[in-house]
Formats: C-alpha cells, structure tokens, sequence
C-alpha cells in the first residue's frame, strides 16, 4: 500500500492492536506502550514505500474508511510522517 491510500497515518504502537502486541492494553500504560514501540531490524518491505532494503521497522497505523491497518515502516517513511 502506498502513503496516498490512507485517509490518515499515524507513527507508533496503537492500544488494542494486536500486531502490535497491546490488544489488551489501555491507553495511559505508557511504558508498555513505548516498548512497543522499539523498532526491529527486518528484511521484509517497508509497508509504505516498498524499500527491501534491510533496516530497522516501526509500527505505524492508517486508517482507510473505518478499517484500521497495522504497518511496519522503515526509518525513513517513519522520518517523513514525523
């Protein structure tokens, strides 16, 4: 998917998100949240640009109608929507 599809996007771990691992966290456990947050090296495609270059990924969410989506981005797409 690209940036252009998505009504709005959103950098970091999102409460509730499975993906994420926070489906059974509330929104005020801050340091649960942050750890989620920590980016992993990966060699899989930025969910974003497509870069298959290997490098750190950060979750991210976007929204398109009322279907939210989990994403993993590169640092660069995380910069950009920064």
């Amino acid at each position: 998917m690209s940036s252009d599809e998505f009504e709005i996007l959103s950098p970091g771990a999102r409460p509730g998100c499975a993906e994420c691992g926070l489906e059974d966290c509330n929104p005020d456990d801050i340091e649960r949240i942050q750890l989620a947050e920590e980016p992993g090296f990966s060699w899989s495609p930025c969910d974003l640009c497509g870069s298959s270059l290997g490098g750190d990924r950060y979750p991210a969410h976007g929204v398109i109608g009322n279907e939210i989506f989990h994403l993993d981005i590169c640092t660069d797409c995380l910069m950009k929507l920064a």
